[in-house]
């Protein structure tokens, strides 16, 4: 991809060429999903649509996470509103960076979004996956204490072996932990690597975390995440991202009991 300008990602976002997917995560027991969590792609022709991995660079270095995150978040809300009212429980995990809850008009525009749509705040999860300054920057908690107060839960995200410590999990910040088993077969030592996620997990587990363990690609990750008492499951084994009417057909189905 060409280096877009800011000018361009703006003009993109107002035309939502940037529309939101939503990959359902389930319980680890059984098919049920218990939710969906929302994504974004860019949708630059009939052919072409990028992850994004491909595009969040370029959002971020022109300091546009906000208004993508709305412009995402007030395509997707008609279609969230429809599955909370036909899919129980359910939940709606959004990622967020630090830069964002930095931005009090930021939040305020989101909760004015769920209040408008009369969606339920109890049932979003925001995800952090950046927690580098979260602790010593007061202005941070004070915007996460607030969300909380309106039953908002939070999720540290992407927890792996390389990118975070369970000391992060200290704070009673969090209402989720995410652990990502995208990387698991790149990992040199299998045992050290059972030893930590047992760790990890039982470290989370006495905490009273919700347990979900994302990047499930294949059979093998999807038995130790079972083996590991893990409570949801999300990964491209189980299901794909996928476009609101997709994902309107697979609930309808469901619901039929098909």
């Amino acid at each position: 991809m060409n280096n877009p300008t800011r000018a361009h990602l703006k003009e993109c976002i107002k035309m939502g060429e940037f529309k939101p997917y939503y990959q359902p995560y389930f319980q680890s027991n059984s098919s049920v999903i218990k939710g969906v969590e929302l994504l974004a792609r860019w949708i630059v022709s009939d052919t072409l649509v990028l992850t994004s991995k491909e595009f969040i660079h370029y959002i971020e270095k022109h300091e546009l996470t906000a208004e993508l995150s709305l412009s995402l978040l007030r395509q997707a809300l008609p279609t969230l509103k429809k599955l909370e009212q036909s899919v129980v429980p359910f939940s709606v995990s959004i990622n967020i960076s630090i830069v964002q809850l930095r931005d009090a008009t930021f939040i305020e525009s989101f909760l004015d979004l769920l209040a408008h749509h009369n969606f339920p705040a109890h049932k979003i999860i925001l995800e952090l996956s950046d927690c580098r300054d979260l602790y010593d920057n007061p202005l941070i908690n004070d915007s996460i204490n607030n969300l909380k107060d309106k039953n908002i839960a939070f999720a540290i995200d992407s927890f792996d072996l390389s990118n975070t410590s369970i000391n992060k999990l200290s704070s009673l910040l969090f209402n989720e932990l995410k652990i990502d088993f995208s990387n698991i077969n790149d990992v040199s030592d299998p045992i050290m690597m059972s030893v930590f996620w047992q760790t990890l997990v039982s470290v989370a587990t006495n905490m009273e975390l919700t347990i979900t363990a994302k990047g499930i690609e294949s059979l093998n990750h999807a038995s130790i995440a079972k083996s590991l008492k893990c409570h949801y499951q999300q990964g491209y084994l189980l299901a794909r991202p996928m476009a609101d009417c997709i994902l309107d057909y697979i609930i309808e189905n469901k619901s039929k009991g098909n």
